[in-house]
């Protein structure tokens, strides 16, 4: 197949990386790849000596000056699949399907909870061929939302064995020695961008004195200093902002807590469980889709700083729990949720649309 997947993000996140592994995976299964982005963006520089072709885009409002170079693609290089990854890029599809007759089939990947509007879903049920959801409640999330259940196909994401290779215990230790958290110190960390951070935040007086609690990812917003004001935590807070690696600071964590709205399926929980690393989440989303509960990791019920407590504090009063979930997390990232089972499964979904096409 030739396939172009197109991001306008491309920047430090987690669904950069499910684009940038999907490439990588569908080019090592013997397709043929591009991808539209953003020349200045981190997924151009990954990508730049690998077998993924890359077509350098602007994406501006409704897919902007992306569109021409979309619709060339298309024709010089018999483009069988356009998979656009977020709006702009979506807009810039449908303008190249609808305003230049371009024949390839059209896939939407949806990455996030959607929104409350009605009106995209609808959108997305006219422009696209095929629209995959990240997980079952992504899926039910756009069905709600006037998308057509016979458009919706479920593949999760998943992550690759090998990111995990190459942490050292030398660069954990300048790790340790810049924030200062000595081994065997307890750490409660959330490492993501803004994911309402400030449940975690508020649960802080229920959480061990000793704690350190580490947020990684949005830096300290200016709203949560009222929290810290009003819940005046005995822990100590440690906030950073962007950390060009990440993964190395999942070693410095003896739990790991997602308290967020938005998640599709999460990378931070998938890294978080390859790991080892115990995660406590909220029952939002994706999320339950990762975790079994009890079983591989903790659900608490979303936005309840209390509950959330509890489950924390119960993953580091129970030894037995904390080493199952540990085990059990590890299998869950690196088995179940392989990066190359959401290959397959992709190319699979791409060959079935373009299958029923020929026979139609």
């Amino acid at each position: 197949m030739n396939i172009l997947i197109l991001t306008y993000q491309g920047d430090p996140a987690g669904s950069t990386q499910s684009v940038m592994f999907l490439c990588r995976g569908l080019a090592a299964h013997g397709h043929n790849v591009w991808l539209g982005c953003r020349e200045e963006s981190l997924i151009h520089r990954e990508l730049r000596d690998s077998d993924v072709k890359l077509a350098p885009m602007r994406f501006g409002r409704y897919g902007g000056p992306a569109v021409p170079e979309i619709v060339r693609l298309c024709r010089e290089e018999n483009i069988d699949i356009i998979n656009a990854q977020s709006s702009k890029d979506r807009y810039a599809a449908m303008r190249a399907r609808f305003l230049h007759g371009v024949t390839a089939r059209v896939v939407f990947t949806r990455r996030q909870m959607p929104s409350s509007s009605r009106l995209s879903g609808l959108i997305a049920s006219l422009g696209a061929h095929r629209i995959i959801a990240v997980s079952r409640a992504v899926a039910d999330g756009l069905a709600a939302r006037w998308v057509r259940r016979s458009l919706l196909e479920v593949v999760h994401n998943g992550t690759p064995a090998e990111k995990y290779e190459g942490i050292t215990d030398t660069e954990v230790t300048a790790l340790r020695e810049r924030l200062g958290i000595e081994p065997g110190a307890v750490v409660i960390g959330c490492l993501a961008r803004r994911k309402r951070q400030d449940v975690l935040l508020r649960a802080c007086p229920l959480l061990p004195a000793e704690a350190t609690i580490l947020i990684v990812g949005p830096g300290r917003r200016p709203e949560w200093d009222a929290i810290i004001e009003e819940i005046k935590p005995r822990q100590r807070i440690i906030f950073l902002g962007h950390e060009t690696r990440i993964l190395p600071f999942y070693r410095l964590l003896t739990v790991c807590v997602l308290p967020s709205l938005l998640e599709g399926l999460s990378q931070m929980i998938l890294e978080a469980m390859a790991l080892e690393v115990p995660v406590v989440a909220s029952a939002w989303g994706g999320n339950g889709e990762l975790i079994e509960d009890g079983k591989n990791g903790l659900l608490f019920s979303a936005t309840d700083h209390v509950d959330l407590a509890a489950k924390v504090n119960r993953l580091l009063e129970d030894n037995d729990l904390y080493g199952r979930l540990r085990t059990a997390g590890r299998s869950r990232a690196l088995v179940d949720f392989s990066v190359e089972r959401t290959v397959r499964n992709t190319a699979e979904c791409f060959e079935r649309l373009l299958t029923k096409d020929q026979s139609s």
